[in-house]
């Protein structure tokens, strides 16, 4: 391929692309095929304990075609990218809590989009715990059929 003219003057832009040399009758030709990276998570967030009212980061990270944009669920739904107690940055993708409460515990993922593919990470779980001087306040919770904690009180 060194033979065919324009070829060194187009190599350093094809250390991202793969380059394939063509020749049409008298005409050479270089064409462009841009690699396509498959979109991955390569930081799932991870179970945790936390205490009420303390800060907390769940990370997620993802690796191909960019644009990729991350967004937050819990418990199946959709998180708006700024709630009361948290919010979802923008550069990093972190889901980051401001204040940790009672009713933020569940199951949590994240989500890669690059308007080409999505990819959902591992599921995590959020346990919140309260502090000491307080007891956790019961409520029976007709999806789960059980009773599970809302929040904490002085005791």
């Amino acid at each position: 391929m060194s033979g065919y003219h324009g070829w060194n003057t187009h190599r350093a832009s094809c250390l991202l692309l793969t380059c394939f040399m063509s020749e049409f009758g008298n005409q050479s030709a270089i064409v462009y095929v841009r690699n396509y990276k498959k979109l991955k998570i390569t930081v799932h967030p991870d179970n945790a304990t936390v205490l009420e009212y303390r800060r907390f980061t769940f990370h997620c990270e993802a690796n191909g075609d960019s644009p990729i944009h991350i967004s937050w669920f819990r418990n199946n739904s959709r998180l708006p990218k700024k709630g009361q107690n948290f919010k979802v940055v923008k550069r990093t993708g972190a889901l980051k809590f401001f204040q940790v409460r009672v009713v933020d515990r569940g199951f949590y993922q994240c989500k890669a989009e690059n308007g080409k593919e999505s990819v959902l990470s591992e599921t995590a779980y959020l346990r919140v715990e309260c502090k000491q001087t307080t007891v956790p306040r019961y409520s029976f919770n007709l999806s789960l059929g059980v009773a599970a904690p809302n929040g904490c009180y002085k005791s």
